[in-house]
């Protein structure tokens, strides 16, 4: 049976235990506020998310399948970014893709992940790719580039591509 206060549409109240809508005649979680593209909602995994339109902010105490606290933003239904305290990984991970791609890690040492999920010093950086590289603007005026390859380290001038420090196998020129 359903309770309903002020004017049929703006509370509903379920005694046999169901869930609640202010605001929403058919609510499809456990308190479900609002109707149409703005709304806020409490699911029975811990879950809260508030949506507008085609855009939502989430936070989910614990997601069964990481073991983890998220929150995540998401936008046309794909959770584009996720923020992520891993209790199986004992870390903090920034994501994409519905938290799959993890991109920066930190774990519970100090140590430090970009590209990957376990850093074995301090900063880890794993670009994936043969060839890595750091850039920085000197003055505004002239693009650096740190780097590594196969045998080689080098800085490298990226304006015009000169190399004025080089390491290769070992020697410097």
């Amino acid at each position: 049976s359903q309770v309903a206060a002020w004017t049929p549409g703006d509370l509903l109240l379920n005694a046999d235990g169901g869930n609640i809508g202010i605001g929403n005649t058919a609510p499809g979680s456990l308190l479900h506020v609002g109707g149409g593209t703005a709304t806020l909602s409490v699911t029975p995994t811990a879950q809260i998310a508030a949506a507008s339109g085609s855009s939502t902010l989430a936070i989910a105490a614990s997601n069964a399948s990481t073991n983890s606290a998220q929150l995540w933003l998401e936008n046309l239904g794909q959770r584009n970014w996720t923020l992520e305290a891993s209790r199986g990984q004992d870390a903090f991970n920034i994501a994409i893709n519905n938290g799959v791609n993890k991109l920066f890690t930190v774990l519970a040492t100090g140590n430090v992940g970009i590209g990957t999920t376990t850093p074995a010093e301090k900063l880890n950086i794993d670009s994936g790719a043969a060839e890595f590289a750091i850039q920085w603007n000197s003055n505004g005026s002239k693009a650096w580039v740190l780097g590594s390859a196969t045998n080689r380290a080098y800085i490298r001038n990226k304006t015009d591509s000169t190399e004025p420090l080089t390491i290769l196998n070992g020697r410097l020129s």
